[in-house]
């Protein structure tokens, strides 16, 4: 287990993480509900990210009886969303408040991890099959700070009343592979959620085209 710094150390991976060219994302809820809408329960999210202003992500859902996918294309600060009546292939620009705009990158997303990590400790390490051994970092993400390094949020959907335990795994690159977050973030996330953000696929070929 390294002797580092352990805020050293999460800066030095959160930094090297946001450098890379295109990567793969997972976000998924370990326990909990995450409901956006009446009726709706967010099943997970699947995406690629290419630097320095695309993404693309798949959002499925289930919404009473049915199954739905909601794909969304980011571009430059703008956003695409699919119909999910339609088909997921089916893309509209949609009007998004600028001030939310970032949350729907998850690279921007470690941006306010780091921001608003407190008390960070290597934990242990912990050995992974395809990744080797991976560096857990622990800490809390503390959201009770939200104001001081993101004011703009504040009025969003984020919840500011607590901090949130949340473990970093880091592997032997200093590459961030994975982080969860215990207990809610959002207001429509019930109290037992935990959420689970993995990253894959650094470097590989990216195409995000814009929609027509």
């Amino acid at each position: 287990m390294t002797s580092q710094d352990p805020t050293a150390f999460i800066t030095r991976a959160a930094e090297a993480t946001l450098a890379q060219s295109t990567f793969h994302f997972t976000i998924r809820n370990d326990q909990g509900r995450t409901s956006p809408f009446p009726g709706v329960q967010l099943q997970g999210v699947e995406g690629s990210v290419r630097q320095p202003d695309r993404f693309q992500a798949i959002a499925s859902a289930k919404a009473l009886f049915l199954n739905v996918d909601i794909q969304v294309v980011g571009i430059e600060g703008r956003l695409w969303m699919s119909n999910p009546i339609q088909g997921a292939k089916h893309l509209r620009e949609r009007a998004v408040d600028a001030r939310y705009l970032p949350l729907t990158r998850p690279d921007n997303v470690v941006h306010l991890l780091l921001k608003l990590l407190d008390n960070p400790r290597i934990d242990r390490t912990e050995d992974d099959r395809q990744r080797g051994a991976l560096t857990v970092v622990a800490g809390s993400f503390n959201l009770t700070r939200l104001k001081e390094v993101a004011p703009e949020l504040v009025a969003g959907p984020i919840l500011t009343g607590k901090a949130l335990p949340v473990e970093i795994w880091i592997d032997s690159d200093s590459i961030i592979r994975r982080f969860k977050i215990r207990g809610p973030m959002v207001s429509y996330d019930d109290e037992t959620v935990v959420r689970v953000v993995e990253f894959s696929r650094f470097g590989e070929p990216v195409s995000i085209p814009q929609p027509e």
